[in-house]
């Protein structure tokens, strides 16, 4: 949605929305364009830094600025909260077992043992020894029977008959699951892009494409009506007419 001329290049509306505030922030020069700009390198690299293992000291910190900044700034209703909300889809599954045992241990003055067991790697900062510890202290911890301990578990029939076919590992559960969420990415890829193939207009102007199409925030605009009364019906159908020649008629 940002890569237009207009936000891009130009800053705008940016330039225009905060001509009329008067917090001294927003008269530092080019202040407009960093948060043109801005925004555009965090659409841009959120989402990889998000998957990657900087995802709890870069993108979450990122996510939550950003945010923020929009609730003040834009004041855009609920989305900000639902995006910051929304950050628990990255968050470990076991973060959310270990946060009860996390919070108790806290509680009672050793919080920082219990995270370590619990928690070992979640910034992505360990070392590959440091990993390699862990999973080794987990084997060590391990009961018969857990599958920290079946490394040279015989394969079974179905798994070698698995294995053997081109697509082993696609059961029809998984195809499904793959087919549902491909479509599901593919159309919420390209209804926000369909202006570009089913109207030849600018969106920004037109609005024809703008719906669901991510160009939120991207434009402003401002018109003035002009409000005229007639008490003479003859009257008004001659400005119906011709509105040039009917100025100041009315009241």
């Amino acid at each position: 949605g940002k890569m237009n001329p207009d936000w891009a290049l130009r800053s705008q509306p940016p330039i225009m929305w905060f001509a009329h505030r008067s917090h001294w922030i927003y008269k530092l020069p080019y202040y407009p364009t960093l948060i043109a700009l801005g925004g555009i390198g965090f659409d841009l690299t959120i989402v990889p830094i998000l998957f990657s293992k900087y995802r709890y000291v870069v993108g979450f910190p990122a996510c939550l600025f950003f945010n923020a900044m929009n609730k003040f700034m834009f004041n855009i209703g609920i989305f900000p909260y639902v995006m910051v909300c929304s950050l628990v889809l990255f968050m470990p599954p076991a973060f959310f077992v270990a946060l009860p045992k996390i919070i108790g241990a806290c509680l009672l003055g050793a919080g920082n043992d219990v995270w370590t067991q619990q928690v070992p790697d979640w910034l992505g900062l360990g070392t590959r020894k440091q990993k390699d510890d862990d999973v080794e202290n987990a084997r060590g911890s391990a009961t018969v029977g857990d599958p920290l301990l079946d490394d040279n578990k015989p394969t079974s029939a179905s798994a070698q008959e698995r294995d053997a076919r081109p697509w082993g590992w696609l059961t029809r559960k998984k195809l499904f699951v793959l087919i549902f969420m491909g479509g599901f990415a593919a159309f919420h890829v390209a209804f926000p892009l369909r202006h570009f193939v089913l109207y030849h207009s600018d969106p920004s102007w037109t609005e024809e494409g703008h719906f669901s199409a991510w160009h939120m925030m991207l434009r402003s605009k401002r018109g003035d009506a002009f409000v005229r009364l007639f008490t003479d019906e003859q009257e008004m159908r001659a400005c119906e007419a011709d509105a040039a020649a009917c100025r100041g008629a009315g009241v």
